[in-house]
């Protein structure tokens, strides 16, 4: 279209200059031929300038338009004065205007517009004026009347071509000028050229098989035969040949010519076509894929526990699985378009949407969880996954319900603070039960203290010393009984000092002596042991006489349990935090109890038991 407005601009703008300055082969191109009238050339440069004020980003603009329109208006006046001079009526003589004098110098006749280029004029304006229609039934008349120019000028260029006057010229009147005709074929195109995605231009322009070979031929059913018509007269006038032969020669070659180009595009036509069915065949094996994919895609989500949905930018649903039937009662035809939000507990809206939100900026979430109630009022907790797609304007989600778990964890929550208060119950209670023992047993050791005070026989005295170790004993055991509390708390402390391994022998032998007397066993201390540890000395008392009370318990009437020590090397049977600290592996002490005449009979704490 622009190339169009500047070939009429230029061949215009020559003519012009060449009648400004009597250069006159700007005006007829040949010298034999008709010279351009000067307000043929203005009428051609407005066309140029409507041209190119119609296209497509320049008709929006008010100016533009008006712009453009007020050229066609001219356009239409100058062709239509001109044809109703022609016809007989009032002669403005609008043909006239410029170089008046100049018009009749050298010419046989004045050179005035011609019939068949006013006419053109008159065509050409009404398609400028009808390019900015708004209404699509006008658009066809358009292109009609450019291509009643193009023809009108495309046979003055034929008979220029082929000495034949009458395609240019009309009887007594001035012909159509060789420039005016070049100009008036560009114009055309240039016209259709604003036309070619309207009407029945846009069948030739399309991208279809058609359109393709309406462009491979058109060009050639136009031109082939005009230039072989022009060959075959040329070639007669020069006497190559007879007017039989030349029809003849002008026939074949037609045949030829048209027959190798149907040839072609056939060829063409079926290349394509090929090709065509080769692309639909991919189509319709990526169509099976794709339904395959959503077959499975969609056997996904109706077996799926879960529900799998996804939802919009205003937060409605979109899809959502047949699961949701299970798990919020509802079928997925009754929440196409429903607002997901409607389904949330009231009290956990205000968490959902802010959640929402920042998923909506672009941070996924999982594990997200809220209550949801049912179609028949029942509270479900919901944990979920969800993901925004900016692309899309979706939120693609999985929902999982989670009401069985949290009622378990519930359940857990209950029974661990239950234990803790009972725990708690517990510390208590021994501690006020270790404080009600210690009342009697401090009774009982300060009257044992008093006892001893008096004047007593030696056995007497040996039984008063047994009250009080035992009693001193059983006091620092009700004491103990509150370290149990401090044991559950971690906060169990060890008074550590050096401990002389055979007094500490001496004194465990003495309290277990009464248990062991009750079964007729006997104690054996074992070698005398000079060795020290770094221990509490109340807590390895303790062990021992445990180990020695389980001697006694599990030995026979009238046997004998040796009780013996040795250093030893750092490995353990069992170990523990507050005994590594009693014991340290560098410098450690084994006890073993031995007895004798066991016969079949074994203690379930033979063997090593102490590291």
């Amino acid at each position: 279209m622009i190339l169009s407005a500047v070939v009429t601009a230029l061949i215009a703008s020559l003519v012009l200059f060449g009648w400004t300055f009597d250069v006159d082969l700007l005006k007829r191109i040949l010298p034999a031929l008709v010279a351009m009238n000067p307000m043929t050339a203005v009428a051609f440069l407005l066309a140029a300038i409507s041209l190119a004020l119609s296209s497509d980003e320049k008709t929006d603009d008010a100016t533009f338009s008006g712009a453009s329109l007020a050229c066609a208006l001219l356009i239409v006046l100058i062709g239509s004065a001109k044809i109703v001079a022609i016809l007989g009526g009032p002669d403005l003589r609008v043909d006239q205007w410029l170089f008046p004098a100049k018009l009749s110098v050298g010419f046989l006749r004045p050179n005035v517009m011609a019939p068949n280029t006013a006419l053109n004029f008159f065509l050409v304006g009404n398609a400028l004026f009808l390019i900015h229609s708004k209404k699509r039934q006008l658009s066809p008349l358009a292109c009609i009347a450019a291509l009643v120019c193009g023809f009108e000028a495309l046979l003055a260029l034929l008979g220029y071509a082929y000495g034949i006057r009458a395609f240019y010229g009309m009887q007594s009147f001035i012909p159509m000028a060789l420039p005016t005709a070049v100009a008036f074929l560009a114009v055309a195109f240039g016209i259709m050229a604003c036309q070619a995605r309207r009407g029945f231009l846009a069948v030739i322009t399309g991208k279809n098989a058609g359109g393709m070979m309406a462009r491979r031929l058109l060009p050639a059913a136009i031109l082939v035969p005009a230039v072989i018509g022009w060959l075959r007269l040329e070639g007669q006038r020069m006497g190559f040949f007879d007017t039989e032969m030349g029809v003849a020669l002008y026939t074949v070659t037609n045949m030829l010519v048209f027959g190798s180009l149907v040839a072609c595009n056939a060829y063409l036509l079926f290349k394509t076509d090929a090709a065509r069915a080769r692309a639909d065949q991919q189509l319709l094996g990526a169509h099976d894929e794709l339904e395959a994919a959503v077959h499975s895609n969609q056997l996904i989500m109706d077996n799926s526990r879960d529900v799998i949905c996804t939802i919009d930018a205003m937060g409605r649903f979109v899809t959502v699985s047949a699961a949701c039937e299970t798990l919020w009662g509802y079928k997925s035809i009754e929440l196409m378009g429903k607002p997901y939000i409607d389904l949330v507990h009231p009290d956990d809206r205000e968490k959902t949407n802010r959640v929402a939100a920042e998923i909506t900026a672009g941070s996924a979430a999982s594990d997200f969880e809220n209550r949801y109630i049912r179609k028949d009022g029942a509270v479900i907790d919901v944990m979920w996954s969800a993901y925004w797609s900016e692309a899309d304007k979706t939120m693609f989600c999985v929902a999982h319900d989670i009401t069985e778990r949290t009622r378990v964890s519930n359940s857990l929550k209950t029974a661990e603070a239950e234990a803790n208060r009972a725990n708690h119950a517990k510390s208590e209670f021994l501690s006020r039960m270790s404080h009600e023992l210690r009342t009697p047993m401090n009774a009982i050791l300060g009257f044992a203290q008093l006892l001893e005070l008096d004047e007593l026989s030696e056995q007497q005295h040996d039984g008063v010393g047994h009250i009080l170790r035992g009693g001193r004993h059983l006091l620092e055991l009700i004491n103990e009984v509150l370290d149990i509390s401090r044991i559950e708390a971690g906060g169990l402390s060890l008074s550590l000092e050096p401990v002389a391994i055979g007094e500490a022998i001496r004194e465990t032998l003495s309290l277990v002596q009464p248990l062991a007397s009750a079964r007729e066993v006997r104690l054996n201390p074992g070698p005398d042991c000079s060795l020290f540890v770094q221990a509490d000395r109340q807590r390895l008392k303790q062990v021992l006489i445990n180990l020695l009370s389980n001697a006694i318990k599990y030995n026979r009437l009238g046997g004998s349990v040796t009780l013996s020590s040795k250093r030893s090397a750092p490995a353990c049977a069992f170990r523990s935090p507050t005994l590594e600290s009693a014991f340290p592996r560098s410098d450690s002490i084994s006890f073993s109890c031995r007895s004798k005449d066991w016969g079949q009979s074994k203690a379930p704490w033979k063997g090593r038991v102490w590291d």
